[in-house]
């Protein structure tokens, strides 16, 4: 066990919050959660494949802190207003971890006499499938992440608190796509990366700010991770923010300022475009559909946002095949990836996966037996269709009232239901990642903006209000200064 600098600096940080700032743990949580390569305490442990182990991350902690403080405060979270308005969601959250935990038994029933791919994706070996230690850890993350999830929802049903962790989370990935561009510019100046401040972490996904490849004779081109563990995760956490970004840029309902949003946003793409991750280059034309699609259900006109998006994937594809570093990195990171790279570990992952759902199609292999890089594979191979079931009773009510608010215009919706199709739709391509905090994070946001639009008035009646406000105020100025008289002062005797 190892405290790095950085997590002994985040520990004497949270325990001072918990202790006098309190309600700094819930944003320090928020501001946490794109630094996925930061380590509070690692645990490692030797292997044939080398040095690796897991690690407690900074937002796990102040999370975990957050809970507590909130547990020990005279009103938790449970006995408010919040938590009971956001009680069909955690419903389906729990059935799911229900369902999990009853697929368990398929591993203790059949007590090794089949076999399944070892789940561990450093490992190819085959073993025998048995009810482990190792069953129970896995579950035990899924379940930290669905308490996340629900307690999330339940603290941003509400639209004042819904905006103000948009907020937070937008500036915490704008700073990780700042610190990703550096770390572009210490790659293209052969200057050392300080991978010691934020990529702390031991476990064997966070090296991935150290993974480079040859590309043609352009020699060694360093992959982008920034404070994540990976390129594909900086990716996945950018892309919620930036889907965000130009949702609101096109409501004229901007997050910190207008200048500010399209700073942001052109940050956001630099670093996507940057990070040769074939998750943030099929990202961002998912995000600009599901923002059209967005904006089209509320009724605003999109043609001139799919004339955008039409040209921005126009000009893609006409500087790949003019400009030779571009075409290099691009069949080498995208194209050769479903070849021999990770795009073909994937897509055999999905045939196991398969496999193994029609072997046990009820309950599955047992949580989490079985390694697949696609959400709906991975769902259906450990806990079978009652589990998918349980997971769609979740999923499915939660795009319904955000599609339905949509319509009705309420601007919370019309935000959050492309960042909530957008985690699914990024689960689905690449990998669901459940032990991370930014899928869950976008699962309890829509959860919680499914709620919050019932209480927020329609785009343009609040609009109205705000213009009839700022009328009065002026009305009631000029009226002011129209009376206002000067008066000489009174002459002093003497």
């Amino acid at each position: 066990m190892s405290i790095p600098i950085t997590g002994a600096l985040a520990l004497i940080l949270g325990i001072g919050l918990f202790l006098f700032r309190p309600r700094l743990l819930y944003p320090a949580t928020i501001i946490a959660i794109p630094f996925t390569a930061t380590a509070i305490v690692n645990f490692g442990w030797a292997n044939a494949a080398g040095s690796w182990g897991r690690s407690l991350e900074a937002w796990q902690f102040f999370f975990v802190l957050w809970v507590s403080r909130e547990a020990l405060s005279g009103r938790p979270p449970w006995h408010r207003a919040e938590w009971f308005t956001t009680r069909s969601a955690r419903k389906g959250l729990c059935a799911f971890l229900g369902v999990a935990f009853l697929s368990l038994s398929v591993p203790l029933v059949m007590n090794g006499t089949t076999w399944v791919l070892s789940p561990r994706p450093i490992t190819d070996e085959m073993i025998p499938l048995r009810l482990t230690s190792y069953d129970f850890t896995q579950l035990g993350y899924l379940a930290f992440g669905l308490i996340f999830a629900a307690l999330i929802a339940a603290e941003n049903s509400t639209p004042r608190k819904l905006y103000q962790t948009l907020r937070i989370y937008i500036a915490s990935c704008t700073f990780a796509a700042a610190w990703g561009l550096l770390e572009l510019w210490c790659e293209l100046t052969s200057h050392a990366y300080p991978a010691g401040i934020f990529n702390t972490s031991t476990n064997i996904a966070a090296g991935g700010y150290e993974e480079t490849d040859v590309v043609g004779s352009f020699g060694n081109i360093g992959r982008l991770s920034s404070v994540s563990q990976e390129p594909s995760v900086l990716a996945r956490l950018l892309l919620y923010a930036f889907v965000a970004l130009i949702v609101c840029a096109a409501l004229r309902k901007p997050v910190f300022h207008r200048k500010w949003d399209l700073a942001a946003a052109l940050l956001l793409a630099t670093t996507l475009l940057a990070s040769t991750s074939s998750t943030a280059y099929f990202g961002i034309v998912i995000a600009l559909l599901v923002a059209i699609l967005a904006l089209y259900r509320m009724g605003q006109p999109v043609k001139v946002y799919a004339v955008i998006t039409v040209g921005i994937v126009a000009a893609g594809v006409l500087v790949a095949k003019l400009v030779p570093l571009v075409n290099s990195v691009l069949t080498l990171f995208v194209l050769n990836k479903y070849e021999t790279g990770s795009g073909a570990i994937r897509m055999h992952s999905v045939a196991i996966a398969i496999n193994a759902f029609l072997s046990h199609p009820l309950l599955g292999m047992g949580w989490h037996n079985v390694n697949s890089y696609d959400l709906l594979f991975l769902i259906l191979a450990n806990t079978g269709l009652i589990g998918l079931i349980a997971f769609a009773s979740f999923v499915f009510p939660v795009l319904r009232s955000l599609w339905l608010a949509a319509r009705n215009r309420k601007a919370a919706a019309v935000v959050f239901l492309p960042v909530f199709l957008l985690a699914i739709f990024l689960a689905e391509a690449t990998s669901p990642t459940y032990v991370a905090g930014f899928f869950w994070l976008a699962l309890g946001l829509g959860a919680g903006a499914a709620v919050a639009a019932k209480f927020e008035p329609p785009l343009e009646i609040a609009k109205r209000a705000k213009e009839g406000t700022s009328q009065i105020f002026r009305a009631g100025h000029k009226r002011i200064s129209r009376h206002r008289t000067i008066r000489p002062l009174p002459l002093q005797n003497g």
